[in-house]
């Protein structure tokens, strides 16, 4: 609830379900008692199945392997089993567009942009630190009280230093995020709770642990609420879909530009949504490969009406 945006169903929400698979699979394999191929397979399936949803999420790969390598004494055929369950499921989708003739447009507007390190930022240094700073003040005082008045068996000992290692891959994947926004450090979530509970289980007075819980509630809730109302320095404004007068008499359009706040009122036409992937199409009208592509598009799924602030469609109508 730090944010208000974290409770919409989204990719990154969907895709952070398999991440906590891979968590409860990645525990599984640091308890020695369970020796099995599978829990270390589906440990780099469930990886991938969350790459899918938001490719980021592949940067848990070698942040597991890591964790493995360090608390686990596998052999390399373990290690090439977690490889395998990774890369299946990029396989069957390389496969999928392969045989429907698209190997190149999904190699092309799929993982060669999802791998740069470009990224958008929706809120500002400054607001996150607004929503994120009782929070963050929780899981430093749960650290310390950890490091102090834990008494933890090797096995907890081992749990606790492989998730402060999940977690900084967790901070690690908001560089490969494509964007910046509140919800983008659900993936600190599982690590911030885990380390929470178990400072407030080692506090001896029971009162004491309910105080701080409900304090961590309370002002983490409140904050959310006052910054979604603007009573503190927290802008929304990028995040926010701004109001814009409809078109009468029109339903289906086309923007030529990033701003895509048309589409509140209006149905989109054409493949041509996320302008950052059509620009280079738009901005090579004499390659014949170029003006194929537009006037299929524009042809299969025509709009009403396309807004075309730069001129970019005037070669290719020429």
């Amino acid at each position: 609830f730090f944010s208000f945006d974290t409770l919409s169903l989204t990719p990154e929400l969907i895709g952070m379900g398999f991440i906590l698979l891979a968590l409860n699979n990645l525990f599984k394999e640091i308890e020695f008692r369970e020796q099995r191929n599978e829990s270390i397979f589906n440990l780099g399936l469930y990886i991938s199945l969350a790459s899918l949803f938001s490719f980021s999420y592949f940067l848990y790969l070698p942040g597991a392997l890591l964790i493995l390598v360090i608390f686990t004494r596998h052999p390399p055929r373990k290690y090439f089993l977690l490889i395998c369950g990774f890369i299946i499921p990029h396989l069957l989708l390389m496969s999928i567009f392969y045989l429907m003739d698209a190997f190149s447009e999904m190699w092309m507007y799929y993982y060669v942009p999802n791998l740069s390190l470009d990224a958008t930022r929706y809120l500002s240094s400054a607001s996150l630190w607004w929503l994120g700073i009782f929070p963050l003040l929780f899981l430093f005082v749960s650290l310390f009280m950890l490091n102090r008045e834990a008494r933890l068996t090797k096995y907890q000992t081992q749990l606790v230093q492989s998730m402060f290692f999940w977690m900084l891959f967790s901070f690690l994947h908001l560089f490969f995020a494509k964007d910046i926004r509140p919800q983008s450090f659900i993936t600190v979530m599982p690590a911030l709770s885990f380390f929470i509970t178990h400072a407030l289980l080692v506090i001896h007075k029971k009162k004491t642990a309910e105080i701080g819980l409900w304090v961590l509630l309370v002002t983490t809730v409140c904050i959310s609420y006052l910054a979604r109302y603007d009573a503190i320095g927290v802008d929304y404004g990028k995040l926010m879909v701004k109001e814009e007068k409809p078109l009468e008499g029109v339903d289906r359009v086309l923007a030529l530009d990033n701003d895509i706040n048309i589409y509140k009122h209006h149905t989109l036409a054409s493949p041509f949504f996320n302008w950052d992937l059509s620009i280079p199409l738009f901005s090579s009208p004499d390659y014949y490969e170029s003006v194929i592509k537009v006037y299929e598009g524009i042809i299969q799924d025509p709009p009403d009406i396309i807004r075309d602030r730069q001129d970019k469609l005037k070669p290719f109508l020429d």
